[in-house]
């Protein structure tokens, strides 16, 4: 969306973060970023781009939020930044001595940016994180499906408003396993 503004700084941002593949899969064959911001403010682009214009950078249901990256535990929900909600990592992760950082907010948060292969130990397409059993839970739902992994794919996670878990699911190579299944590289390779 800020490229298609004309932010030259999130245009470049885009480029280190795969941009070029995406223009190619949008049929944008260049790197002149003039050519790329036009494309995507005219049709067949502009429809899609006019969707995500329209999207909110968080979204909130019953006991549910969700967002892009995570929060800054520091500032109410409606302080949140379009920036904080769209990058921050350790920060919301980890409190300083490592341990995932208690949930301020009493309510299901669920988030992606960050691959769940980035944890420490991970076993499923998603991860649980909680400071204790009490804890209100945070899911992690970023299936890592740019990070090269055998089991990079997307993860799916349903959930009621109150923040029950219903289903989880992951696609690895076209594939749907059960979210909650640990996959193998032979279970993926087909060996």
């Amino acid at each position: 969306m800020q490229t298609a503004r004309g932010d030259d700084e999130a245009a470049a941002t885009w480029v280190l973060n795969g941009g070029h593949r995406t223009w190619r899969k949008l049929g944008i064959y260049t790197s002149n970023l003039n050519t790329v911001r036009r494309a995507l403010n005219q049709e067949p682009l502009l429809a899609a781009t006019k969707f995500l214009a329209s999207l909110p950078t968080i979204w909130q249901q019953g006991h549910l939020v969700a967002m892009h990256a995570g929060v800054y535990w520091r500032w109410p929900l409606a302080q949140q930044t379009r920036d904080t909600l769209i990058w921050i990592r350790d920060d919301y992760y980890f409190d300083g001595g490592g341990q995932p950082h208690r949930n301020l907010f009493d309510r299901v948060l669920v988030t992606g940016h960050t691959p769940v292969q980035s944890f420490k130990n991970p076993q499923m397409g998603y991860v649980k994180l909680q400071a204790d059993a009490e804890d209100t839970p945070r899911y992690v739902i970023d299936g890592g499906s740019r990070s090269g992994l055998f089991d990079g794919g997307i993860c799916a996670l349903t959930l009621t408003t109150q923040g029950k878990v219903v289903r989880m699911k992951r696609v690895i190579n076209r594939k749907i396993y059960d979210g909650q299944q640990l996959v193998t590289p032979e279970m993926v390779s087909g060996s």
